[in-house]
């Protein structure tokens, strides 16, 4: 399957894997897919050694590869739009044969006064990781 196609159920794709094989890069991303780009469209890439290739990490959120070594990385948007960079789908998800029918748990389950209300701001860094 090739695409370029950045989101999923409205979702950024993100990283969530990297692998080499031969003169490949292999990414795989957050929608159970993979894509692979030759290692010679990242010359700085290529030139590295195996052991400094290993060393990567993903951005937060998954937006991004990161080797620290080399001080470079790549987007996960900008690999989907990369020459000779193909997707594929490394399983399928169906969609289910019946929809759950509404109303199965009514009267169970009651909604607390406030639910819809905003969250207060400390809780909402936090959550997003700042701690201030």
């Amino acid at each position: 399957m090739t695409t370029s196609i950045a989101k999923t159920r409205g979702k950024p794709l993100a990283a969530t894997g990297v692998r080499f094989a031969d003169s490949t890069v292999y990414v795989a991303l957050s929608d159970d897919a993979e894509i692979s780009v030759p290692l010679a469209r990242f010359e700085w890439l290529a030139k590295a050694a195996p052991e400094q290739r290993a060393r990567w990490s993903i951005e937060p959120r998954g937006y991004a590869v990161w080797w620290d070594d080399l001080d470079d990385g790549f987007e996960v948007c900008h690999l989907l739009n990369a020459p000779g960079a193909t997707q594929r789908a490394q399983e399928t998800i169906s969609a289910p044969e019946s929809l759950r029918p509404f109303g199965v748990c009514a009267g169970e389950f009651q909604t607390p006064d406030g639910f819809d209300d905003p969250l207060p701001e400390t809780i909402i860094r936090k959550f997003e990781g700042v701690m201030k």
